[in-house]
């Protein structure tokens, strides 16, 4: 019997009391939605930021009539488990079941981590994995089984997300490492064979998921202010009741013998690092989950000193924890509206499925017409493919749709936030709402959603007005909230088709770009135009380093990331970030050279930036060369080599059910 089921005995009864509230608070009263704009249910072994995550939801993908709703309810059972597992975890290491249920009832009654936790995304297995590897770690006799199965499931953790190298670093910070150390010398073999597995799931999620040539890492070191907002003082996300607690419990851990409040603390802090700043967007805000868990259980570390400090004075066991349980529950109640939050993503999301796949099953054999197609970055769903995996979808951006009507039958049209993305300024009248007519809302569109509306017959099928200022907060270029809509569409007899309008001069592609985007085909379907090594000197060059740039603008960091480059600019203004990408795999609007398109992703850079850069780009980038590859594909021997994985894994659990003798 493993050593964590040992302590499942009638004294632990209490840790159920969290796992049930935080099963009702997900299954019951949070909005089971996607996470955000790049919806993660798995269509391959590889997915976006995981490997392991798409492999357990091909596990279970050709059993269930709907894996949508399937693994949005999964992860909110996950999340449940996972306050089950911090109940051990602090039992074990505070040696207090009372300590364990205020860690775990704060987890549970975290309105952050409950909103994400039923969606699509990997949060929830990836807390449970965490606490439970932390958990079995944390036994009192540690023996080679639950060393081995508590440091993969950390591994698993670990790999969960792209970013989750900070998960291993901040474990050792939560466990006790002598005895880990200790139980790693007394069962050698199972400790060799534990990091094989876990280093094997690290080396499996850099191969597939880090480029070839990441060039600079830049991007991951966050900027010096970043952990006041962030941790110090993360009033934008968090309530100043559980603030509090968590101050208290960090302070106990350096003034009292509860050490693992402070060194809590340093692991949220060790978890932010790679993803500051992240709750200032909605897109982002889930990069925030691991450390808000570990915040909560700091926060339950603060609550048990001070009902240690009651019992000091007298009081019962849980009459002193009850100003916990009441703090707990008040963060609750009082940002319970967090819960149901409807982000933009999460309503077009609904709008499209509800109608064309409702129950998981597409209703219809008809073509939907999009324009989004992440037309200049997180502005919108990057793909309604997702949505909807069954159904046809056509990008209106690269097709002439309004010509393509006579020879498509069914055809469905979403009109999305992005349609009323203004790459110059949003129009006053447009500002408060995207337009109460017809024309005033044709107005506040793009160039091309409005084109392709007017050339049109739309029949609605359901039309919403949502907040777009409460998910993409860009008041310059989207109005703050907007019509969208799912619509049939249908010829206009009397209309001759009219095309998209034309991209200003600026945008349009020289004879040289056509040549190279031709030579990008020539390569072959299946290569890529990728940034080759040694040309970080040139790239930096054509971006602007050391030049002086319209509106007192400085090159603030260039990031190369295989196929684009992401160049950061401080600006009076504040800061703009624009996207270098050869022109073949840039949308119409961008600015295209010879052999680059240059895209602004955010902010407001100075009117004149754009061009100065233009300029910068075509006085040197012929002595740039692109470099084509053929796209990372998974190996066809990738599941036999997984399956043989899982067994050999299998059976080295079976030949540690004995005993391993250790040393005197």
């Amino acid at each position: 019997m493993l050593p964590l089921v040992r302590t499942v005995d009638r004294s632990n009864w209490v840790g159920l009391v969290p796992f049930l509230i935080a099963l009702v608070v997900r299954e019951i009263f949070t909005l089971h939605s996607v996470q955000e704009i790049e919806i993660q249910f798995a269509q391959g072994p590889v997915g976006r930021h995981s490997v392991v995550y798409p492999l357990l939801q091909m596990l279970f993908t050709p059993m269930v009539r709907d894996p949508h709703r399937f693994v949005m309810h999964m992860n909110g059972v996950l999340g449940a488990v996972a306050c089950l597992a911090m109940y051990f975890f602090i039992r074990q290491r505070l040696a207090s079941r009372t300590a364990g249920f205020l860690c775990a009832l704060f987890l549970a009654c975290d309105p952050l981590v409950a909103r994400f936790s039923p969606t699509d995304g990997p949060y929830a297995f990836l807390l449970a994995a965490w606490f439970s590897g932390l958990a079995l770690l944390s036994t009192p006799d540690l023996d080679g089984r639950p060393l081995f199965a508590g440091a993969v499931l950390i591994g698993i953790a670990a790999t969960a997300r792209i970013e989750g190298i900070v998960i291993l670093a901040a474990s050792l910070l939560l466990l006790d490492v002598r005895r880990l150390l200790g139980a790693a010398r007394r069962h050698r073999i199972v400790a060799v064979a534990t990091f094989l597995v876990v280093y094997g799931l690290g080396a499996l999620q850099m191969s597939f998921l880090f480029p070839a040539d990441p060039g600079s890492l830049s991007g991951w070191v966050p900027p010096p202010r970043w952990l006041f907002y962030d941790a110090v003082w993360p009033v934008s996300y968090r309530d100043h009741v559980f603030l509090a607690l968590v101050w208290i419990g960090a302070a106990a851990g350096l003034l009292s013998h509860f050490r693992l409040g402070l060194l809590g603390y340093l692991a949220m802090v060790v978890v932010l690092a790679p993803v500051a700043q992240s709750a200032e967007s909605a897109v982002t805000l889930h990069r925030m989950i691991p450390a808000c868990a570990v915040q909560a259980m700091v926060a339950g570390i603060g609550a048990y000193s001070l009902a240690a400090g009651i019992r000091w004075m007298g009081g019962g066991r849980w009459l002193a924890a009850l100003p916990g349980i009441v703090a707990a529950a008040y963060v609750l109640v009082e940002h319970r509206g967090d819960l149901t939050t409807p982000y933009v993503f999460n309503e077009e999301y609904a709008l499209v499925r509800n109608h064309l796949a409702p129950n998981g099953v597409a209703a219809t054999d008809c073509t939907l017409l999009t324009f989004n197609a992440n037309y200049v970055g997180d502005i919108d769903l990057h793909d309604f493919g997702q949505v909807v995996p069954r159904v046809r979808i056509v990008d209106c951006r690269r097709t002439d749709c309004v010509a393509a009507l006579p020879d498509v039958g069914c055809l469905y049209y979403v009109r999305s936030v992005a349609s009323y993305y203004q790459a110059g300024h949003v129009p006053q009248r447009c500002i408060a709402a995207g337009g109460s007519t017809v024309e005033d809302r044709l107005a506040c569109m793009d160039d091309g959603t409005a084109s392709f509306e007017r050339a049109v017959e739309l029949q609605p099928v359901e039309l919403k007005v949502v907040g777009i200022a409460d998910t993409f907060r860009d008041p310059e270029h989207s109005p703050e909230t907007a019509q969208i809509g799912l619509f049939r569409v249908h010829s206009k007899a009397a209309v001759a088709p009219a095309k998209p309008s034309a991209p200003p001069e600026s945008a349009r592609q020289s004879p040289q770009a056509h040549r190279e985007a031709r030579l990008a085909a020539a390569a072959g379907p299946d290569d890529e135009p990728v940034i080759p090594g040694g040309q970080d000197g040139l790239l930096e060059t054509m971006l602007g380093k050391g030049a002086t740039l319209p509106g007192g603008c400085t090159l603030a960091g260039a990031e190369a990331r295989y196929t684009t480059v992401r160049a950061t600019y401080a600006c009076s203004g504040g800061e703009s970030v624009f996207e270098l990408a050869h022109p073949s795999t840039a949308p119409a609007a961008a600015i295209h050279t010879a052999r680059f398109a240059l895209t602004l992703l955010r902010g407001s850079p100075p009117p004149d930036l754009a061009g100065a850069l233009e300029s910068l780009i075509r006085s040197r980038e012929a002595a740039f060369e692109w470099k084509f590859l053929p796209r990372k594909r998974l190996s066809p021997a990738f599941v036999p080599l997984a399956v043989a994985g899982l067994l050999g894994i299998a059976v080295l659990g079976w030949v540690l059910r004995r005993p391993v003798s250790s040393e005197p």
